[in-house]
């Protein structure tokens, strides 16, 4: 059974959150998403920045992003059920006037995206572990849709170790947290020289 889950930090910290029903998503854990927060926070300040959760299940990653000052994210979830689970924990956080949802698959979704004039400072994503990362990273890259200074989050199977560069893309840092591993990107020109 699923442990609870719930907001970790900032305007929502402690607040309860709806899980999609079923086994089909993989919940991000508090701990870590409390470690990822603490990634993007020593290299990012949340404050008023835009936020793209990508595969985005119950929205946990991109809600606490709200949570902690984000301005606004866009979630895509190709599931309907997780889908209503997003805006039902959206609109009981208070958060449903800052976020965007998209039904659809990160691959139909991110060209919609690339049609408006936006770009996003951070990037939240957690695929199936069994579906390559890379083809949604690069894309996200050749649309546009990034902040030149922007951080993207890529949850993956530790066992499966993401090129030190690809897609315009460089990795900065990859931690383990039991069977999940998190990576850290930045865009290529940009991303400064760090230990992974």
């Amino acid at each position: 059974m699923l442990a609870a889950m719930r907001i970790v930090a900032g305007q929502a910290r402690g607040r309860r959150l709806l899980a999609p029903p079923g086994r089909a998503t993989r919940p991000t854990a508090d701990r870590v998403r409390e470690a990822i927060f603490s990634m993007v926070s020593a290299r990012l300040e949340l404050e008023g920045v835009r936020v793209l959760d990508l595969y985005a299940g119950s929205g946990a990653l991109g809600l606490e992003a709200l949570s902690r000052g984000a301005s606004h994210c866009t979630f895509i979830e190709r599931e309907a059920s997780c889908a209503e689970v997003i805006a039902k924990n959206a609109a009981a956080l208070g958060l449903g006037a800052r976020a965007a949802l998209l039904t659809t698959t990160v691959e139909a979704g991110l060209p919609r995206l690339g049609a408006e004039p936006q770009r996003f400072a951070l990037v939240l994503t957690d695929p199936p572990y069994r579906d390559d990362p890379w083809p949604p990273l690069a894309a996200l890259v050749a649309l546009g849709l990034l902040d030149p200074a922007a951080l993207i989050v890529v949850e993956h199977d530790l066992r499966r170790e993401l090129p030190a560069s690809a897609g315009g893309l460089r990795r900065l840092l990859t931690r383990g947290y039991g069977k999940t591993g998190v990576s850290l990107l930045a865009l290529e020109a940009l991303a400064p020289e760090e230990s992974t």
